[in-house]
């Protein structure tokens, strides 16, 4: 049990930030995150170890916003979904951000677990540890999603640097 104080303070910033990025919504982010810490302190208080933490809540987190994804395609056509304007001002570093946004929606939420981790800079053992993608298929995988990313991008009229 003494290990979850630690395990919360070196891993809640990075999954706090792939589920935002998966998300694109803080406060759905923040209740994925603080369910899974709770299911986190339940696991460890019945006892169980866990041997890499880092790469089981990023798994967790990925699975989780997966399936919360997922179940708002079934109740949500892209109708009500609410589209984010920016303003002229805002600084090209932030717009860069929101149009990064945009098109990881458009991926698949596999495809955009993978990019965000490459995003991360998350190992391939890792990205294949976490998505449950052979380890083997990582890297044609990934190219084939940051070729796709690109391909939005252009769409979006933006080219990446």
């Amino acid at each position: 049990m003494k290990n979850f104080n630690d395990i919360y303070n070196q891993n809640y910033r990075k999954i706090y930030g792939v589920a935002c990025n998966m998300l694109h919504d803080s406060d759905d982010a923040r209740d994925v995150i603080q369910d899974i810490f709770i299911y986190l302190h339940k696991v460890l208080k019945k006892g169980k170890i866990i041997e890499k933490p880092p790469n089981w809540l990023m798994r967790v987190t990925i699975n989780r916003c997966i399936d919360l994804l997922n179940n708002r395609k079934k109740f949500c056509t892209e109708e009500h979904i609410p589209i984010v304007v920016t303003e002229e001002k805002i600084l090209e570093k932030k717009q860069d951000r929101e149009i990064l946004k945009e098109a990881l929606k458009q991926l698949n939420p596999k495809e955009r677990a993978l990019a965000t981790l490459y995003g991360e800079g998350a190992s391939y053992k890792e990205m294949a540890e976490i998505t449950g993608i052979k380890f083997t298929s990582i890297g044609g995988t990934l190219s084939r999603t940051l070729k796709k990313l690109n391909e939005i991008l252009k769409t979006l009229h933006y080219d990446l640097h």
